[in-house]
């Protein structure tokens, strides 16, 4: 995955530290959950990152909750890394483009009829 500046691998782990640590959560950590569940998402097999970026951010609200927020807090958390990356249209990030299917009752919505999403 091509990350963007700051999201190094020790930035990544660093903004999950912090969220175990002081249970603060922010734009860091929320991309942080993100990344880490999009590789846990190519870990089970997908190949496609557009796919794997919109599988992820639904794997990321429970990850979330894991470390230790609320749900409300991760859904709303990631909730904004969703509209960003439906806001982003750089060349660099356009592998990682979402599929139009990902939406709320799309064909990726992992759990469709809940208002949920992601």
């Amino acid at each position: 995955r091509a990350l963007r500046e700051p999201e190094t691998a020790a930035g990544i782990c660093r903004a999950l530290h912090d969220l175990l640590s002081d249970g603060k959560a922010g734009e860091r950590q929320a991309e942080a959950l993100v990344v880490l569940a999009h590789e846990a998402v190519h870990l089970g097999g997908e190949r496609r990152e557009g796919v794997t970026e919109c599988l992820a951010l639904q794997a990321a609200v429970p990850l979330g909750v894991r470390f230790g927020l609320s749900e409300s807090k991760a859904r709303s958390l990631i909730h904004a890394q969703y509209e960003d990356r439906l806001a982003e249209r750089t060349v660099i990030r356009a592998a990682y483009a979402l599929p139009l299917s990902c939406r709320d009752g799309g064909a990726l919505d992992r759990s469709p009829g809940d208002g949920q999403f992601p």
